[in-house]
């Protein structure tokens, strides 16, 4: 729901104009707090020693924000929605890249996701496996392994926000007690609130776990099963803090439309990255 950008990609956005409107739209990080389940913050991180070695400080933005951001910078006339890549085909002068709505597009050079579900990936994987020439270890199908529900409350007044209310960004991560869940929140500079839960398979995994379904794209059904499992989780505590808050409080602060359920496969790193006019990209 948020990403938190520093000296590695602020260079970039220097040089493609986009800082300063970076800079008023993003939200200074000042520290990470971390905790167990219903209790204070046991742990504080600074990121000010980054700061002094990369040359740059932290920010936190919403993703949906620098997402709008990036797009702004692209020619409406050179973007293309809602589509899935099912085949990709190299030759000696370019690529031709096929879409679910049988719609090709053809260049010298493809850039495409290195993600698990990456049609690119996929298909580059694909045909290199029929050509013999895909390593073992990037022939091996991951189990699944964590689920994430991220979402983004609406900008808040200052009686909503309470102690979430900080001139500085607040990254608070909890630890959940006795159960395979950690959860983050994170204020924005427009009042909004953007949150994460992780729930992490346990071993050994259950296929029968609703939680862990196989999905693509967004997932409405599974998104709303996991708000009402969660909503009694409570976020960090502070003691100048009056009642006790909880996802819940910050569940029905957001909109539908800002809620999303994403499966996540167990970690792994591709050996192959490229292959003549393809290359893989990732963060």
């Amino acid at each position: 729901s948020t990403l938190l950008i520093g000296a590695n990609i602020l260079p970039v956005l220097l040089q493609i104009g986009l800082y300063d409107r970076f800079i008023e739209q993003a939200t200074l990080h000042r520290a990470t707090k971390i905790g167990d389940e219903g209790q204070t913050p046991k742990l504080i991180i600074s990121p000010q020693s980054a700061a002094i070695m990369g040359g740059y400080e932290n920010y936190i933005i919403a993703q949906s924000t620098f997402h709008q951001l990036l797009l702004s910078c692209v020619p409406a006339n050179k973007i293309r929605m809602g589509k899935r890549v099912l085949k990709t085909c190299q030759s000696e002068n370019g690529v031709t890249l096929t879409c679910s709505d049988n719609s090709t597009y053809y260049g010298h050079i493809l850039v495409g996701a290195d993600g698990t579900h990456s049609g690119v990936r996929q298909s580059l994987y694909h045909r290199m496996s029929i050509d013999g020439r895909l390593p073992p270890q990037d022939q091996r199908v991951p189990p699944i392994k964590r689920a994430w529900l991220v979402g983004q409350t609406r900008p808040m007044d200052l009686d909503e926000l309470d102690i979430w209310m900080q001139h500085d960004c607040q990254l608070d991560m909890v630890i959940g007690k006795d159960r395979h869940y950690s959860w983050t929140t994170h204020t924005t500079g427009n009042g909004a609130v953007c949150w994460a839960v992780l729930h992490c398979q346990s071993d050994p995994p259950s296929r029968s776990n609703d939680t862990f379904r196989r999905t693509t794209g967004r997932d409405s059904e599974g998104a709303e099963t996991m708000c009402r499992h969660i909503r009694d989780f409570s976020v960090l505590q502070e003691q100048s803090m009056t009642h006790e808050l909880t996802l819940g409080f910050l569940i029905d602060r957001t909109p539908k439309e800002s809620l999303c359920r994403i499966v996540v496969e167990e970690e792994r790193v591709f050996k192959t990255w490229y292959d003549r006019r393809i290359v893989l990209l990732g963060d």
